[in-house]
């Protein structure tokens, strides 16, 4: 998470997420489990949704710490001065840009998962 506007703790709470959602996937996996279930598993979360989680979190530090924009190489996801009633759709919007430009991923487009067969 690299931007003028960026501070260590959005930066860590943005890893933090992602470390949260590996957490979340060890805690099911089981030796007994096959690989297809590992893979298939529902916590093994794509691309997209690591990330878009991550920045959502990224938003509410900013949010909460009261800064007036934020964003991530120039990608705005956060701005104080948007109605009330827009930011949630606007946070979204803009961090669904952002992982379009910046990883090439998308909701119909979400990338790979965290675990995957090698091929």
């Amino acid at each position: 998470m690299i931007g003028p506007t960026n501070t260590a703790e959005a930066t860590a709470a943005h890893e933090g997420s992602h470390v949260a959602d590996r957490e979340e996937l060890v805690s099911v996996l089981t030796p007994a489990m096959s690989t297809d279930d590992w893979l298939n598993s529902k916590e093994n979360i794509t691309q997209y949704a690591t990330e878009f989680r991550a920045y959502m979190v990224g938003a509410a530090v900013a949010q909460g710490r009261r800064e007036s924009t934020y964003n991530a190489d120039g990608y705005e996801y956060w701005n104080s001065g948007w109605k009330e009633a827009e930011r949630d759709i606007r946070v979204r919007a803009g961090i669904s840009t952002l992982l379009e430009k910046k990883y090439h991923v998308a909701s119909d487009k979400p990338g790979p998962r965290i675990i995957e067969k090698k091929k």
